[in-house]
């Protein structure tokens, strides 16, 4: 069982990457689950990584959009995955979808805190335009927002990873069909969101055939574990 202090500094680490440190491609969950991948030796992460970097193939961070956190999203799934014994299909599926929620709470979050930046950016336009009747150093900007951001990361990771295991061992409870898990059909609604990313009437049909397909998929696979 991987540590889970060191699960949320490498998630702290690279969460700064969308941000603070200009590390090109280093916080989207593709590349995120090729380092844990390696780091941990478990090459199935990389099927969690491939389903949010689908999910949000088209979701960057640009002017003040903020996508949601795939980072988050991705290191969630994996250590929520971990800690269960026997996952099944129907428990990944919630865990994914699960992390997507808090990916997006996340966002919102991140949002949140950048407008609450904006007032030290007015505070360093007041410096220079009178130097004189007023100080304020750049640098501690930088500083302050590089350590909240820090923090905010291992707060995020926290607080989403306790309510995200409590509800999944909750619906552990329940008398639910344990179907050995399916990664193809796991990552079909992801691989409907790179679809989606087109954008054409062609991709939105395309994805309504594929939602179709996967439900059936699901529902012939669930009544064999059943019989």
């Amino acid at each position: 069982m991987a540590d889970p202090y060191a699960q949320r500094f490498f998630f702290a680490l690279l969460n700064l990457s969308r941000f603070c440190v200009d590390t090109s491609l280093l916080h989207r969950p593709i590349a995120a689950a090729l380092l844990w991948g390696a780091a941990t030796a478990d090459a199935s992460v990389v099927f969690i990584g491939v389903f949010f970097e689908l999910l949000w193939l088209d979701l960057f961070p640009a002017g003040a959009y903020v996508p949601p956190n795939g980072l988050l999203a991705f290191t969630l799934a994996a250590t929520t995955l971990r800690h269960i014994s026997a996952p099944s299909m129907f428990l990944a599926l919630a865990v994914l979808l699960g992390s997507a929620l808090c990916a997006h709470g996340a966002a919102n979050i991140e949002l949140f805190y950048r407008k609450r930046q904006d007032r030290a950016l007015m505070r360093l336009a007041d410096t220079n335009r009178r130097p004189r009747m007023s100080f304020f150093d750049p640098d501690s900007i930088v500083v302050r927002s590089v350590a909240e951001q820090w923090v905010l990361g291992w707060t995020l990771f926290l607080v989403f990873a306790v309510v995200l295991l409590a509800g999944i061992r909750l619906l552990n409870l329940l008398p639910l069909p344990h179907t050995p898990i399916s990664w193809p059909i796991l990552l079909a609604p992801a691989f409907m969101g790179g679809v989606l990313c087109l954008r054409t009437h062609r991709a939105l049909a395309t994805a309504t055939a594929s939602l179709v397909a996967m439900s059936i998929a699901l529902a012939l696979s669930t009544s064999g574990s059943l019989l």
